[in-house]
């Protein structure tokens, strides 16, 4: 086997490896916003998949928020779509209060509520729903925008267990602190955004979890009079 070959298959099976987690995190949505009326949309791609994330201002304080991401890894030669080895889907919403602090400086402090699922169609499939906390603090200026946020998670999966020729649903959950740094660089309206994030349990897990993930992407916003932050 030629040498590209052999490091192709074994980034594919390093791949498939990670993606065995039950509980995968979402990359959350900072807006770090400025005003009323201001609207975000971005899309990122990374080792949790492919995100998406939306955030809009009805009024100056009051941000809401939706974001998600996925992937699926194929069974087989790749070419059956019907032949899934790993399905993964995560999807959340927040709404809450932010301020600006300074011409540039941001306070944001997000709640929200998220499910998700991952596993194997039909087999093995695990589901989750969570509950999250999500302070940022950090810069948005027309040039760079940064954020640091410390958010808290909590989740709960469902399984549900063939025994005795019956089935029996079992429910884990448990707490993670999940540190999170954002970056975008560009001007005004378009920016190129980066996000990395760690899963740190409370204690030990009771399912297993993706321990950090490293996201790309790019960040438009709308609306905004950046003449009022230069």
């Amino acid at each position: 086997m030629k040498l590209h070959h052999l490091l192709f298959a074994f980034t594919l099976i390093a791949f498939f490896a990670s993606c065995q987690s039950t509980y995968i995190p979402c990359g959350p949505n900072v807006p770090l916003m400025s005003e009323g009326d201001e609207l975000q949309v971005a899309m990122s791609v990374g080792s949790n998949g492919y995100g998406a994330q939306l955030a809009y201002s009805p009024y100056y304080h009051w941000a809401i928020a939706a974001n998600g991401n996925t992937f699926t890894v194929l069974g087989g030669n790749g070419r059956d779509p019907n032949d899934v080895t790993f399905r993964h889907f995560n999807g959340e919403a927040s709404t809450g209060y932010y301020t600006r602090l300074s011409k540039f400086a941001r306070l944001e402090i997000l709640a929200g509520y998220g499910a998700g699922q991952t596993g194997i169609p039909d087999i093995n499939q695990r589901f989750y729903r969570k509950a999250f906390l999500q302070p940022s603090l950090g810069i948005s200026s027309p040039y760079l925008d940064f954020g640091f946020t410390p958010r808290i998670t909590w989740v709960d999966q469902t399984v549900w267990l063939t025994e005795f020729g019956g089935r029996r649903k079992m429910d884990e959950a448990w707490t993670f602190m999940e540190p999170t740094v954002t970056v975008r660089a560009g001007y005004e309206l378009f920016k190129f955004q980066m996000q990395g994030s760690l899963a740190i349990p409370f204690g030990k897990s009771p399912f297993t979890y993706r321990k950090s993930f490293l996201s790309f992407g790019f960040h438009l916003t709308f609306v905004k009079d950046f003449e009022k932050y230069r």
